[in-house]
């Protein structure tokens, strides 16, 4: 796994959490733990897959979610009407792993859903199509199983509608099928890059690459913004970009740096993101909020956490803040601990230069 990809996936608030516990053992035959046979069992009773991807020694994520959702008898009851329980676990210690019965189909199936971090809850038919994503939500059962039900409403007729439009695709032919591509692009940009129905569209949007290799009709644009906000990252699609949207008019500048910070591998490459992170921020246009603060949310994390920057880390947390960052559902906690510490740390050498300046202890009043 990608280096600096595996911190992410950990968390970027998990440094300042206490250490996780290890997750309670699942009892009885509830959940499953192993895919091939629980899609056996959900086709033969007519019920959909809800497959957790956990590490049960080590995530603190995992085991809260556990805890506060999945160990609760209101939950299970409701829940296990409709779904087939599936947990694919990703444990660290020697023992936990000796209780995983298949390592290899788990890595397997994490590949091929696109898991990036831990916990991941995918709810899907018994063919495997996938109509909803989620992991950790707070509230407890009830708000899980309502969090739930609203995932299935928005993704069962997204997963429908994809499924029809990819039949609609291997259908066409010659021209036609820069008609249907168009189709796909606009329901992707409708119904959102992180939707499952979206995502299974991928492959057909990969194709827009490839159809338009000059960009002449505007589609290897579109499609190289589209394969990036949906996960997919090569090198080379930074500097090409880069050459179509230089100012970031179309965002798309935007999106392949989004992709470039959140796939470094190595310190070189997490160095390098950071010199283009700033040479974004001279550019000034920001095209999409929600990604700006997460390009300069993560550059943040970078420079605190693997450069030891915290001069730099704050520049960075501040251009987020700027954008709404403070608020950010996924990274307001780590912008604020970082401007905080810094304004602790502006404090404190305040009072350490009144100290020098004045002397302790010298009888006078200050």
């Amino acid at each position: 796994m990608k280096l600096f990809a595996l911190t992410l996936a950990l968390g970027f608030v998990a440094m300042f959490s206490t250490p996780a516990l290890a997750q309670p053992s699942i009892e009885g035959d509830v959940w499953m733990d192993d895919f091939d046979k629980a899609v056996e069992v959900a086709k033969k009773e007519g019920k959909s897959l809800l497959v957790d991807f956990t590490g049960s020694d080590w995530c603190g994520w995992c085991i809260k979610l556990h805890e506060e959702v999945f160990a609760h008898e209101e939950w299970e009851s409701v829940v296990t009407k409709d779904y087939v329980l599936v947990s694919l676990d990703f444990p660290r210690g020697e023992d936990a792993k000796a209780k995983v019965p298949n390592p290899e189909r788990n890595d397997e199936l994490s590949k091929k859903y696109g898991v990036r971090g831990f916990p991941t809850i995918l709810l899907m038919t018994a063919d495997g199509d996938v109509f909803g994503q989620t992991g950790y939500q707070k509230g407890g059962p009830a708000a899980y199983l309502t969090h739930m039900a609203e995932l299935k409403a928005k993704g069962m007729p997204a997963l429908v509608a994809s499924l029809k439009m990819s039949e609609k695709w291997a259908a066409a032919e010659g021209d036609a099928r820069v008609g249907v591509w168009n189709e796909v692009a606009a329901f992707i940009e409708r119904v959102g890059t992180d939707t499952s129905g979206a995502k299974r569209l991928l492959p057909i949007i990969q194709e827009g690459l490839m159809m338009d290799p000059e960009n002449k009709q505007g589609i290897f644009a579109k499609a190289l913004g589209l394969v990036m906000q949906m996960g997919e990252y090569k090198a080379e699609y930074f500097d090409k970009a880069l050459a179509l949207d230089p100012k970031n008019e179309s965002g798309l500048y935007e999106a392949a740096l989004v992709g470039r910070i959140q796939n470094v591998s190595s310190e070189e490459t997490m160095l390098s993101s950071l010199e283009a992170v700033k040479a974004y921020s001279v550019v000034g246009k920001v095209n999409d909020n929600a990604n700006a603060i997460r390009i300069y949310s993560i550059a943040a994390f970078f420079s605190m956490r693997h450069k030891q920057d915290m001069t730099l880390a704050k520049v960075f947390a501040e251009k987020s803040a700027a954008l709404g960052g403070k608020d950010d559902a996924e990274f307001g906690e780590l912008v604020n601990k970082i401007l905080d510490a810094e304004e602790e740390k502006a404090e404190e050498k305040a009072e350490e230069e009144v100290v020098e300046e004045h002397g302790e202890g010298d009888g006078h009043d200050h």
